[in-house]
């Protein structure tokens, strides 16, 4: 979690109840729509943590800096994917 924002642990909490709730929005046709949309809104929200999450391990350079590395691109890629869907 980014060091400028308050309450890391509470917004960690908080982000992961935002995935429960797109994840619920996802599964009926009628709020698929909203649902993807909201999961485009939370995949952007997240995106700065994930960033930090490559800079807190740039030192160590073990799995966990990769993996980080890694998913960098991925988010994009998830992102492209449910607008996509979300038409």
């Amino acid at each position: 979690m980014p060091s400028y924002l308050p309450f890391p642990t509470g917004l960690i909490y908080l982000s992961g109840f935002a995935e429960i709730v797109c994840g619920t929005f996802l599964l009926p046709q009628k709020s698929r729509r909203v649902g993807a949309w909201l999961t485009i809104a939370l995949l952007i929200a997240v995106f700065p943590a994930n960033v930090q999450m490559v800079f807190n391990e740039f030192e160590n350079r073990g799995l966990l800096f990769y993996a980080a590395i890694a998913r960098l691109p991925f988010q994009f890629v998830m992102i492209w994917w449910v607008y996509r869907f979300a038409r």
